[in-house]
């Protein structure tokens, strides 16, 4: 076993090392180094001239550990990206953010192109925590949780050459976001851990977070405004639930949180991965919850000018990225603030030497400690360019993610490897900690390497391993369904009382195989199976392709069908520390679930939005003598009676209530329609219930092909006839359901393409393209008619989606796919902006805010009347955010 050290020893930043093993060549990341001088990209031509690359395993989504990873992975595009699916998620908000700050300098040639960034992300391969995976011929990759960041993993590879424990960077002690580094008892014969902080004890994190929270309340109450530096990923949401429980608590007075730069993305993909995180924020995630944002803590928004945010005197805190100033919107927030006495500027992160952040610590510190030192006298800061004065309080707190000195001690004395390397940290860190560790009563081996040497280990006793695999399998050859849920809890409860399990353990435990081995040797086809059965979880069909002829696809359905089953269940539930590890119910917790409940009126609504999505109902009503829901539509003799009654049979299974449409027409909506079709040549309007018609009495003018065609349009609205001056209307064909929908709201490729971009690049193309407008889409799925596969992009209402028309059209000219906007509103978003700008015009409402399905509006039933004014503020603005009405109703 060879281990080359190309970056990330003696240093922080840069972090990879290379490995030659049974002649395969695999790199453990692949970062960039984040200081102003010197060389930012790891050795590659080591890679070159041992043999190149096979596989790259990736610990973190941190930049110095995965910033250059376009390009090694362009040069050896046949290797494979191994991480956890969190950091792959968090790995494209970086990347893309890395993408425009090239962008930015002038006079810089990029070190990658988005194309680039777009075939690498293609090449990733997620994994799950604590399931050995093989990657290569006789190779095994496990993951386990690192503490570090969410989706952070400590890296274990077993070759018949011996096993290798690679830590990235970790962190003992649990955080606000997720639970310390969780490691079993794994038998490594090397060992390479970060000494970022090895010469160090860390002080208590409870300590340094009330220390935050006083420092703050105390800078608020003097009516400063304060800048909160930090890094977008991991040390940022900390600080943020931080804030928000002392605002909650009254610790801290309730003044305005702006939160600007990368954190917004990031904060969005800790959202969409709650199972990554620890379990009070993760189930409050699942919940519908947010977790982040409050009414007082909010995101800078694109309409939002920064220098409107700085202006007046009243305190404010910002949280922005970078955490070292070293770019981004926290620099042009300290070039406002470092000249001001009025603000103070609190540090919660590693400083690299060279950065603004640094620099400003060190001079408030030698000014607090020799005020008449001459080098102390210029009290002056460059940022960006700039020399700023520095008049403002300057502050530092110990919030850090990483390991201490008896963190990475105990850890090693925990794997008691025989070969230990220390990297990722000062030589004054490492050499301290080497020293330390060669005093240990065990024998071992410590190395200190330096960028660009090779170590050659010779394991002639290799340690034995010790299998994490579940010794007692079902083997069954087939997809996991609900129907199964009662078969597998039975065989845990009996094999395995009281065990937890990742989900790829569960999938073993059931095939008797890594669902990569049952996909590949199952005789049928696994990916129409497994898409069939998400279908019918979720409606969702999980369309993604891979350059592996398929193997990751049908890897991931497998998996993914299994955990909307298993999350969903009566049988089994997300252990309550780790949300990623599952565990079998009790019986009586079972019992109690499947139990018949009573349903309450908001969860049978829940339900009809649910099943009926798309039904443009305007009242319901529930009878709950004979247990059932009517819905009243304007125009019932229009609705697709087949498609209804298939899912009212869905319905009534679920909850035991039975659904119908009142069979009565809206004839006022009618009359209103009557009128719009035909205007002011409408002298008389009457209709006939039993032969479903209606009649219309119309002066001359009218030409009869606008006639007919009003006709056309009445019929296919209301499923009624129509005659016009007591003749019978000559009725134009109506399109189809598909034909009317492949009209409306579709954006079609201007040329051609021979074929489109590939499915998960034109998903980031089309995020790329809407990251600077105001409002962004929250759902992308593939959808199939008549003329082939088509992407259906949702945004909060399809009124929001037609603003973006030009851009729209542009991504679909860019990406060679037909883009169409989804019809469905997002109900549970416009309820919550509607609760947020009550609160903020100081309104109370008498009971939670109602939605109108059928008009696409809000109704909110107030306690106290409301002024004109300020009801004219909160409908405008509601229009403006979301595209539908609200109205008030006392």
């Amino acid at each position: 076993m060879k281990l080359y050290f190309l970056g990330g020893a003696m240093e922080i930043g840069g972090s990879c090392i290379y490995i030659r093993v049974l002649g395969k060549g695999i790199l453990l990341d692949c970062g960039i180094r984040q200081t102003g001088s010197g060389d930012p990209l790891p050795d590659f031509c080591t890679i070159q001239e041992q043999g190149g690359l096979d596989a790259i395993i990736v610990s973190h989504a941190h930049m110095d550990h995965i910033g250059a990873l376009p390009i090694i992975s362009k040069a050896y595009p046949q290797a494979r990206i191994y991480m956890t699916a969190m950091t792959a998620e968090l790995t494209r908000v970086l990347l893309y953010d890395s993408l425009k700050i090239m962008s930015s300098k002038e006079n810089e040639i990029p070190h990658y192109s988005e194309p680039d960034v777009q075939a690498m992300l293609g090449r990733v391969f997620p994994i799950g925590y604590q399931m050995p995976f093989p990657i290569l011929d006789r190779f095994t990759l496990s993951f386990f949780p690192a503490g570090h960041i969410a989706g952070a993993a400590c890296i274990y590879l077993t070759t018949e050459e011996g096993s290798l424990f690679y830590s990235g960077d970790l962190c003992a002690f649990p955080q606000r976001t997720i639970d310390g580094i969780r490691i079993p008892r794994l038998r490594p014969d090397v060992a390479i851990t970060e000494a970022t902080y090895g010469n160090r004890l860390h002080a208590n994190r409870q300590a340094e977070e009330k220390r935050l929270v006083d420092l703050v309340g105390e800078c608020v109450r003097q009516k400063k405004k304060i800048l909160i530096p930090a890094f977008a990923l991991g040390r940022a949401q900390e600080v943020l639930l931080i804030l928000r429980a002392a605002i909650q608590n009254q610790e801290i007075p309730p003044v305005p949180v702006y939160v600007d730069g990368m954190i917004r993305a990031v904060n969005a993909m800790y959202t969409r991965n709650p199972t990554y995180l620890k379990n009070a924020l993760g189930k409050r995630i699942l919940k519908g919850n947010e977790p982040f944002y409050t009414e007082h803590i909010q995101p800078v928004t694109a309409s939002r000018k920064r220098e409107e945010l700085l202006a007046g005197d009243d305190p404010v805190i910002f949280v922005s990225s970078c955490g070292m100033l070293t770019g981004g919107p926290s620099v042009q927030y300290a070039k406002h603030l470092i000249p001001s006495e009025n603000a103070c500027v609190i540090f919660t992160g590693y400083q690299d030497e060279e950065a603004p952040g640094r620099q400003l610590l060190n001079l408030v510190n030698c000014k607090a400690q020799s005020p008449e030192e001459p080098s102390c006298a210029p009290a002056s800061l460059n940022v960006d360019g700039s020399a700023l004065p520095v008049r403002c309080r300057v502050e530092q707190i110990g919030l850090s993610a990483h390991g201490d000195k008896s963190e990475i001690t105990a850890l090693l004395e925990s794997l008691s490897p025989r070969h230990i390397f220390l990297v990722h940290g000062s030589e004054d860190s490492i050499h301290e900690l080497g020293d330390e560790l060669n005093t240990a009563d065990y024998p071992r081996q410590v190395y200190l390497p330096e960028c660009g040497q090779c170590y050659e280990l010779e394991l002639h006793a290799k340690r034995k391993q010790q299998l994490f695999l579940p010794m007692h399998t079902m083997r069954m050859g087939r997809i996991f369904t609900r129907a199964d849920e009662k078969l597998l809890w039975s065989f845990w409860r009996q094999n395995y009382p009281d065990k937890t399990f990742s989900l790829a353990q569960v999938a073993y435990i059931w095939f008797g195989k890594t669902p990569t081995e049952f996909a590949s040797d199952a005789a049928f086809h696994i990916r129409e199976q497994a898409s069939r059965l998400m279908e019918e979880i979720d409606g969702e069909h999980p369309h993604r392709e891979a350059a592996d002829g398929g193997q990751r696809e049908k890897h991931d359905v497998v998996l993914q069908s299994m955990q909307r089953i298993l999350l969903n269940s009566s049988y089994f539930s997300p252990n309550a520390r780790r949300l990623f590890l599952i565990e079998a119910n009790s019986t009586e917790t079972v019992a109690e679930a499947l139990t018949p409940k009573e349903l309450t009126q908001q969860k049978l609504l829940d339900k009809v939005e649910s099943v009926f999505p798309d039904c443009p109902y305007r009242k319901i009503s529930y009878h709950n003598d004979r247990k059932e829901v009517v819905l009243q539509f304007d125009y019932p003799d229009a609705q697709d009676w087949d498609e209804f009654n298939k899912r009212a049979t869905d319905f009534t299974n679920t909850t035991g209530w039975t659904i119908h449409i009142s069979p009565s027409m809206n004839h006022s909506a009618a009359s209103l329609l009557l009128s719009l079709l035909f205007g002011e040549s409408v002298s008389k309007i009457s209709y006939h219930p039993e032969r479903k018609l209606y009649s219309v009495t119309l002066t001359e003018g009218e030409p009869s092909v606008t006639i007919e065609r009003a006709a056309a349009q009445f019929q296919k609205a209301t499923g009624w006839g129509l005659e016009a001056n007591g003749q019978p209307l000559s009725q134009a064909q109506c399109p189809t359901e598909e034909e009317a929908l492949s009209a409306r709201d579709f954006f079609v490729p201007s040329e051609p393409a021979a074929a489109p971009m590939e499915q998960n690049m034109a998903f980031s193309y089309i995020e790329q393209a809407f990251e600077k407008l105001t409002h962004k889409p929250d759902k992308k799925s593939l959808k199939q008619d008549t003329q082939g596969k088509y992407m259906e992009i949702g945004f909060i209402s399809p009124m929001i989606g037609r603003r973006y028309a030009e851009a729209l059209q542009d991504a679909a000219n860019r990406t060679g796919w037909r883009l169409h906007i989804a019809e469905k509103v997002s109900q549970n978003e416009l309820i919550r902006i509607a609760q947020l700008l009550c609160m903020k015009y100081g309104i109370v409402l008498e009971k939670n805010p109602s939605y109108l399905p059928g008009k696409k509006l809000i109704q909110l039933k107030i306690k106290d009347s409301v002024t004109a004014g300020i009801q004219e503020k909160i409908e405008g603005k509601f229009q403006e955010m979301t595209g539908c009405a609200c109205i008030f109703t006392d």
